[in-house]
């Protein structure tokens, strides 16, 4: 029984962990807003990016870019308390470090003119939508409660388990229960 019960505790953290890092990593959304500057666009179809549109930057541009915002896009401002203050502080601070980046470094990072309030945009909404997950500290609470269900899933699942398993070993006819001796008297 402390078997099973290791072995479910395990898998009970294990499942918990992968529901709430997978959801958490900046790493998805940073790619989404490369593949945004690059001009790609998702194919539905094939769950891959294509080019569609001419670069809006160029990869050095990118580069600097994702160096800024990845602070923001990180787990650990995710899971914050943040007020509506903060977040629209938050928010403006970063957008004034891109808008001026974008106009110090216009030719350099080849951005069109025509492109900078699109770039802006793209980088604006997913730092504000990743803000707003911590808004009261609404995703970790979103968390806790997704970890509570797995594990009350598990739970029931080792609990079932542990049931079936000492009914149905009471039912194997080829268990030992003393009423055949070792050469199988009677």
């Amino acid at each position: 029984m402390e078997g099973i019960d290791l072995g479910m505790q395990g898998l009970k953290q294990q499942q918990s962990d992968n529901v709430s890092i997978f959801e958490l990593e900046s790493e998805i959304l940073i790619d989404k807003i490369k593949h945004q500057l690059r001009g790609d666009v998702l194919d539905p179809n094939n769950n891959c990016w294509v080019q569609t549109y001419k670069p809006h930057i160029n990869e050095e541009g990118i580069g600097k870019f994702v160096f800024i915002i990845a602070g923001m896009l990180d787990k650990n401002i995710t899971l914050s308390h943040l007020d509506l203050d903060k977040i629209y502080k938050m928010s403006y601070e970063i957008c004034t470090a891109i808008i001026g980046l974008i106009f110090r470094k216009s030719k350099e990072y080849e951005i069109a003119a025509e492109d900078r309030d699109l770039i802006l945009n793209i980088i604006e909404q997913q730092i504000f939508s990743t803000l707003m997950r911590a808004k009261d500290g609404g995703e970790r609470t979103h968390r806790e409660t997704i970890i509570k269900s797995v594990e009350n899933v598990v739970d029931k699942q080792t609990h079932t388990q542990a049931r079936t398993g000492s009914i149905l070993a009471s039912l194997n006819p080829f268990k030992k229960t003393g009423r055949f001796n070792q050469e199988g008297d009677m």
